[in-house]
């Protein structure tokens, strides 16, 4: 018997469970930039925390994040930071996501002056060591302009401002709705709007049913089972729950961290090269 559910209804509930899993949540149009017109034709109503529809990162959030991380760097070098991650766009993609994955693991490093001397630390973007210290933040509706595109991801899950998760929804009950044509849109958008994915280290595609990750470079059949346990199934409830299993997966924040955590992967060179140990193989 096929789902009776629809796409809509697979978005919704993949934001519910993000919710019991930490995230906090809000629907791209309310942040959306105040002085122009939604591309998607229903006026602007958001909050300005963008200042466009190409702007990808959260900057306020990001600026948030490094002031708290950072106590012990001068805000003029924070500045700098924030300066830097949020104009990568320089090369190709891939360079782009390179360099990203290099401030993301190693921190941005700054010159200043401190006590007569020139001094270089890092400026962290993420605490590792304590999850909890980060903001997560998951958003639908979120409009993505660039060179005459406009798209739409499904799902954006931010770290501190970042980009690092987008999700791509289908429904299993159409046919041609599978989980290969939600890798295949992920392409379209890596194609139409890549400065989104200049941030990105986890892709996750998904019909409701199942759901399986992989990185910005990794074919359809690189992209591994999004493990669950068998406890997170709900077969007595009658509801979504009832229908969509979790794919997502407890912990998920958690899992987040530990995937991109400076000692996950020594000797990685950027995100395309690695796949989580919890997606990969052999698990």
């Amino acid at each position: 018997m096929k789902s009776t559910l629809t796409e809509d209804q697979i978005e919704q509930y993949h934001l519910e469970l993000l919710q019991t899993l930490g995230y906090n949540y809000t629907n791209g149009y309310d942040i959306e930039p105040t002085d122009s017109s939604s591309p998607s034709g229903r006026g602007a109503r958001g909050e300005g925390k963008r200042e466009s529809f190409g702007e990808v990162v959260l900057k306020e959030r990001l600026q948030q994040a490094i002031y708290k991380l950072n106590p012990d760097i001068p805000p003029d070098s924070k500045q700098q930071a924030l300066r830097e991650v949020l104009n990568i766009h320089k090369g190709n993609l891939l360079n782009n996501n390179e360099q990203f994955y290099k401030f993301l693991i190693e921190g941005v490093t700054v010159e200043f002056q401190q006590d007569g001397e020139t001094r270089g630390k890092p400026v962290n973007l993420i605490d590792w060591k304590n999850p909890d210290n980060n903001e997560f933040l998951a958003v639908n509706q979120f409009t993505v302009k660039e060179d005459n595109h406009h798209r739409r991801p499904d799902i954006i899950l931010f770290i501190n401002g970042l980009p690092l998760v987008v999700i791509e929804l289908k429904n299993a009950a159409d046919e041609k709705a599978n989980l290969r044509a939600a890798y295949n849109q992920l392409q379209t958008y890596k194609n139409q709007i890549p400065s989104l994915f200049t941030y990105n280290a986890l892709l996750i595609i998904s019909d409701g049913l199942s759901a399986r990750a992989g990185s910005l470079t990794a074919g359809f059949n690189r992209f591994s089972a999004w493990k669950i346990p068998s406890s997170n199934f709900s077969p007595g409830e009658k509801n979504l729950n009832q229908q969509v299993p979790r794919p997502l997966g407890e912990g998920l924040r958690e899992r987040e961290i530990n995937e991109l955590s400076p000692n996950f992967s020594q000797g990685e060179k950027n995100l395309n090269q690695q796949v989580p140990r919890p997606l990969g193989e052999g698990n």
